[in-house]
């Protein structure tokens, strides 16, 4: 492992008696990459995310984080976690438990900049079990920037949060990354996948099925969504380049990876056409057929 890898996942395996959550799992993270990682309920990613800070270990491959196993607490020392879950004393308030967290760690962020920077300034004398759960989200979020970790893994970050304050969560993590953090986020929400992340890894079954920048896996997809404004015809032989579907009163669908064959079709079947709309494949859905082709 070179001083830029963090984490070095090689062949990692985990069963359950007879059922594979993850099959040779194979994946690395650099120094100040902000990654997504993707699938659907049950592909793995939160296993995965354990493993890599030593919640669980692999029942086969090799593990490596900051150039040890993360089982032992001194690789851990670097990583901040935000979990799905987080389990705080409700009497505790909420800039005791960042002091407590920050404690911790032997270079923390000081406690003022973190409630600065996370918004936690109407929050800080508050217990915890007053909290909404979208409060204590953020708050979670803030714990694991804490220890000013080399490396947060950020699991469903957003859920429970309002659209202002997901937004401003988004431009921290951004402004973290910036400065060499590096992120790994799980999140069923792709809007904080593709604000949040460079680089996607998409888990299914247990296996990455593919792992590459948001460009590269935008640019797999050649299909694109032709909205045209009409009635769609009840005889659509005529249609041999795309799909036609989600007919509406005055308006249908049609999918293609040959948007000028398919434009041809439309312009030789209905002549002119006022209002025609073009728009690519959104990320959501690529990554969706992916699953569905697997």
């Amino acid at each position: 492992m070179t001083t830029s890898t963090l984490v070095d996942c090689a062949l990692v395996s985990k069963t359950y008696g007879t059922r594979t959550v993850l099959d040779e799992v194979s994946m690395r993270v650099g120094t100040g990459e902000s990654i997504g990682l993707v699938g659907r309920n049950g592909a793995g990613k939160t296993t995965l995310l354990s493993i890599i800070q030593g919640l669980r270990r692999p029942t086969s491959g090799r593990v490596a984080l900051f150039g040890g196993p993360p089982t032992k607490a001194r690789f851990r020392t670097e990583l901040g976690v935000a979990p799905q879950a987080l389990s705080l004393p409700d009497t505790a308030r909420v800039d005791e438990v960042i002091r407590y967290v920050r404690a911790h760690y032997h270079d923390p962020v000081p406690t003022a900049d973190l409630i600065r920077d996370f918004d936690l300034g109407t929050l800080a004398r508050k217990q915890v079990g007053g909290l909404s759960g979208g409060q204590k989200r953020l708050v979670g979020a803030c714990l694991a920037f804490a220890g000013n970790p080399r490396l947060v893994l950020l699991d469903e970050p957003t859920t429970g949060l309002d659209s202002e304050a997901r937004e401003r969560l988004w431009q921290i993590i951004r402004a973290k990354t910036y400065r060499g953090t590096s992120v790994v986020t799980t999140s069923h929400y792709m809007e904080d996948i593709e604000q949040l992340s460079e680089r996607i890894v998409v888990l299914h079954q247990g296996q990455i099925i593919s792992d590459g920048s948001v460009n590269d896996i935008r640019d797999s997809s050649q299909t694109v969504t032709i909205t045209v404004q009409a009635s769609m015809p009840e005889d659509l032989s005529w249609l041999e380049s795309g799909v036609a579907q989600n007919a509406q009163e005055r308006a249908f669908e049609i999918k293609t990876t040959n948007v000028d064959l398919t434009l041809g079709e439309l312009r030789r079947h209905f002549g002119t056409l006022d209002k025609v709309e073009v728009t690519r494949d959104s990320l959501e859905n690529i990554i969706r057929n992916l699953t569905e082709t697997k």
